[in-house]
């Protein structure tokens, strides 16, 4: 009996061999109908939604090229994330599932979220996923080039009885499942009941997050999972949220994605490269030594970062679009009066706290008493040095 790993392998193996749309498509159909006579898979599936993506799904990728959806790997550090966060529910460790994802551009994160729901869609009866968009345009993107076209290349056995409307809304009746997205606004998600909420590009929604959470209100189950993924905007409601705590926090730098280096013309090159950053002065320079020593980035990472600062006209824009930490996200995406390079060496020279948490004590009505120190990272107390 095939497993998933095993037939995603083999999908994999099949495609670096011919590269091959068509003879992929073959398989999907073969693997379509594995998943219908094979009890075991289907269930390894309906678990790990991710594992029909990289099964059947496909992308259109960059370079505009169709090819096999496999997961990249912040893409995968994400799903364990999820997988993570699922069994801490489901164990009682957690009270809620909330994620944040704090990213640079294009690491397929949309991508992804619109493809698990589909696959959750598929999978289950009386499922609901959400998506809010910050504008109609990038909403109307994400339903046709995310979400329709994927799921049109389905194997046919896979599809059920769908229909599209103009809602933006991917519905299966016979099931009972359905995936729409929508445009962030102050009155969306009213009459709904969701179990799969995905804010896409959160910081940028007009109204800010706040009154779309209220708008929301008992739409979301007990259980809903619920993503909020966005590049930063400055200090809002999304940078409250990130500070707050309450939510699993996931930042992935651009060093994490695989493709974002740049090989040397020669060896000249890049022994003169690499002496520019032992001896020139400048942001970017600093920049590039903090990479190499701190974060232990290769030399064609670092050519990489280069190019991209080189060819920004505003030489700013390298930090919003690809930063390197949650405080430069926040800070140099937003209007600022102050030095922000001054302000985020600070804040990393800033120590963290020992403790975080609260006093808990008892109180009889007359006087209190048993004051003691409760742990919670929660809590509005952050303790840097012992008393003396």
């Amino acid at each position: 009996m095939y497993t998933a790993d095993f037939l995603i392998q083999k999908r994999k193996d099949k495609w670096n061999e011919l590269h091959s749309i068509e003879h992929d498509k073959e398989l999907r159909a073969a693997i379509g109908q594995e998943l219908l006579k094979n009890p075991d898979l289907l269930n390894e599936v309906r678990k790990y939604p991710e594992k029909l993506i990289e099964l059947v799904f496909i992308v259109v990728d960059k370079d505009k090229k169709t090819m096999p959806f496999f997961l990249n790997e912040v893409q995968h550090d994400f799903m364990n994330t999820l997988n993570q966060a699922i069994e801490d529910f489901n164990e009682g460790r957690i009270t809620e599932i909330s994620i944040l994802v704090l990213k640079g551009r294009q690491q397929g994160f949309t991508t992804l979220i619109t493809a698990y729901q589909l696959s959750c869609s598929i999978l289950n009866r009386n499922f609901e996923g959400y998506t809010l968009a910050d504008k109609s345009d990038n909403a109307e993107a994400i339903f046709q080039n995310k979400a329709k076209f994927p799921y049109g290349q389905l194997p046919d056995v896979l599809k059920p009885t769908e229909k599209f409307n103009n809602r933006k809304q991917l519905l299966f009746e016979k099931i009972n499942s359905s995936w729409a997205v929508d445009t962030a606004t102050k009155e969306v998600g009213r009459s709904r009941t969701v179990n799969f909420f995905h804010g896409s590009e959160c910081a940028f929604w007009k109204d800010g997050i706040s009154p779309i959470q209220g708008a929301l209100g008992e739409a979301l189950t007990k259980n809903c999972i619920k993503i909020y993924e966005s590049t930063a905007n400055g200090y809002n409601d999304y940078q409250k949220m990130w500070d707050s705590g309450v939510h699993i926090n996931c930042f992935y730098e651009w060093w994490n994605t695989k493709e974002y280096r740049i090989d040397f013309h020669s060896e000249q090159i890049k022994a003169d490269f690499l002496h520019e950053i032992n001896t020139k002065k400048g942001w970017i320079w600093d920049r590039l030594r903090w990479l190499r020593d701190e974060k232990c980035l290769e030399a064609e990472q670092l050519y990489w970062y280069w190019n991209k600062y080189d060819k920004y006209l505003n030489k700013d824009l390298i930090k919003q679009e690809y930063p390197c930490t949650p405080q430069e996200a926040f800070l140099l995406s937003g209007k600022n009066v102050f030095d922000t390079a001054i302000i985020l060496d600070r804040l990393a020279k800033l120590p963290a706290p020992i403790k975080t948490g609260y006093f808990a004590y008892d109180y009889d009505g007359l006087k209190i008493s048993n004051i003691r120190w409760v742990n919670d990272k929660s809590g509005y107390i952050n303790i840097y040095q012992m008393p003396n």
